[in-house]
């Protein structure tokens, strides 16, 4: 039986992390082993100490719309850079912000401004409905969205990231909810910041571009799941397995050369993965190869899953040897989302 046709190619991306601004020195930072936490006492706490891991150019006293939209914009920059030769061309645009519990001080509407008055090269245009508070997990949504509208006829769409919890309020509220690591919180999260872009195409359109994929998405599923990190109970991985079974259903004979996490490394998210893999095992890689970036970059919420993307996106390019990701994401309130991902063409970007 033939493999269903792929869903979009990746034909640029730009990012903007706590240790790059673009996705090469980002990649190139985190393949170092190299990272830039930081311990803060700047939310008002008095007596509690939180480990981050903020942009330096914006410190940690910097309120969070203003990190929002530098940390976006430097990652639309890294996008733009790559198609110099455009001139005003019109990009359908979704975005994907921190999750609802988490979505306050982003002014939404003056980042449209923003973004056009960067470059001369694309003009984004919001589609209805274009914000999505969606955290970690609601990457995959909009993914889902903008096939939707390939398929719909448009020929390229672009999905913008950003989130943020280096700032002041966001590390009080985190610190309300005991949900930081210290001392007496082994199993805290490092609270990160980073935005990323990425440009998906139809399948078809690349050649006419004469842009080079960097991948291609094969297959996107999201779901939720019911034991979540903000309920009591322990996780079973009940939703984390639907979705392994449904990108399963879809490519039945596929396997991963990697599994690219959007999560914190904190036992919660390690058991759940561990039970879901288990119960699809041949889905997953052999020997197990998983990689997040909470260690080098701390929690990047919903620019994550993008991010990751990127750096399959580079590695790739250059030639490495895995050839296959699954990439996978959930927010704290269980909203999910997986997407099988296949290298594009080699060779410089």
């Amino acid at each position: 039986m033939s493999a269903p046709p792929r869903l979009a190619a990746v034909v640029g991306v730009g990012v903007c992390s706590s240790l790059g601004l673009d996705a090469e020195s980002s990649l190139a930072a985190v393949e170092a082993g190299l990272s830039r936490m930081c311990t803060t006492e700047a939310f008002g706490t008095g007596d509690t100490t939180a480990v981050c891991a903020p942009l330096e150019l914006l410190g940690v006293d910097t309120a969070r719309g203003r990190r929002v939209h530098w940390l976006a914009g430097t990652a639309y920059l890294d996008l733009m850079r790559r198609f110099a030769d455009w001139k005003r061309v019109e990009l359908p645009l979704i975005m994907v912000g921190p999750e609802p519990v988490a979505d306050h001080d982003v002014p939404r509407d003056f980042m449209i401004t923003h973004l056009r008055e960067l470059s001369d090269a694309a003009v984004p245009r919001p589609v209805d409905g274009w914000w999505s508070a969606g955290g970690r997990g609601g990457w995959f949504a909009a993914v889902a969205k903008a096939h939707a509208l390939l398929a719909g006829g448009e020929p390229l769409v672009l999905i913008g990231a950003v989130d943020t919890d280096c700032d002041p309020a966001s590390l009080l509220r985190l610190s309300r909810r005991g949900a930081l690591l210290g001392d007496d919180n082994p199993q805290g999260r490092i609270p990160g910041e980073a935005a990323a872009f990425v440009l998906l195409a139809r399948p078809d359109v690349p050649r006419q571009i004469k842009a080079r994929p960097w991948a291609w998405i094969n297959a996107h599923h999201s779901g939720t799941e019911p034991r979540n990190l903000l309920q009591p109970k322990s996780t079973l991985a009940e939703g984390l397995t639907r979705l392994f079974a449904q990108l399963r259903d879809a490519y039945p004979s596929w396997r991963a050369d990697a599994v690219y996490s959007s999560q914190p490394t904190t036992n919660h998210w390690g058991r759940e993965f561990k039970m879901a893999s288990l119960r699809h095992a041949e889905l997953m890689p052999e020997p197990m190869n998983y990689a997040s970036l909470h260690d080098e970059l701390g929690d990047c919420g919903a620019a994550t899953a993008p991010i990751q993307l990127a750096f399959a996106g580079l590695r790739f390019s250059r030639g490495d040897a895995l050839r296959r990701v699954l990439i996978y994401g959930e927010s704290d309130d269980g909203t999910l989302g997986a997407c099988l991902v296949e290298a594009g063409a080699r060779g410089p970007k």
